[in-house]
C-alpha cells in the first residue's frame, strides 16, 4: 500500500468548496483521465456509482463508493478497479478567508499488484497536483460556485 498527498488553498469558504467537491457529476471537469461520473444517487456515506476513465485503451469503467462523509469537512471515495483498490481522501481545513484542501491518494493491490502500487502512487502524485490546481481554478469561479449552490439547495 502506498499513499501520496497534494494540497491546494482555495479562496472560498469550506461550505462552498464542499458543495463543489461533492457534486460528483462535475468531477470529470477537473479530474484528469475521467470522462464521466455517474452517481447512484445523492452523495452520502455508502452511496456509490461509476467513473468512466479515458486513460488507457479501451476506456474503462471503475466502480466507486463514498466510504466516509462529513459535510463541509471530509469526503472519502474508494475505487475498485480489477484487483486494485484506490482511495481518495479529501479533507477541508478552514483558513482566514480560504479553505485548504488536502487530498490523500492510497493505492493498494493484491498479489503481484502490490509490487506496482508504489509506482502507481508516485505517478498519481503529479496528476493530483494538476487535478487540484484545476479544481482551485474552477472552484474560485463565481458562476461555477453559484451553480453548485443551486444544485445543493
Amino acid at each position: 500500500m502506498s499513499t501520496v498527498f497534494a494540497s491546494v488553498r482555495i479562496n472560498r469558504t469550506p461550505a462552498e468548496v464542499f458543495a463543489y467537491l461533492s457534486d460528483l457529476s462535475r468531477m470529470a471537469d477537473w479530474w484528469q483521465g475521467v470522462a464521466e461520473v455517474r452517481a447512484s444517487g445523492p452523495v452520502r456515506k455508502g452511496s456509490g456509482g461509476m467513473f468512466t476513465k479515458t486513460a488507457g485503451t479501451p476506456p474503462q469503467t471503475v466502480d466507486f463508493q463514498v466510504t466516509d462523509l462529513e459535510p463541509g469537512r471530509r469526503m472519502v471515495l474508494d475505487f475498485h478497479e480489477s484487483r486494485t483498490v484506490s482511495q481518495a481522501d479529501f479533507t477541508l481545513f478552514e483558513g482566514a478567508g480560504s479553505t485548504r484542501v488536502l487530498l490523500g491518494w492510497t493505492v493498494e493491490g493484491g498479489g503481484w499488484r502490490s509490487l506496482i502500487a508504489p509506482l502507481k502512487a508516485r505517478v498519481a502524485q503529479a496528476q493530483l497536483v494538476s487535478n487540484l490546481r484545476l479544481f482551485k481554478a474552477l472552484a474560485e469561479d463565481a458562476d461555477y460556485i453559484e451553480d453548485a449552490r443551486r444544485l445543493a439547495a
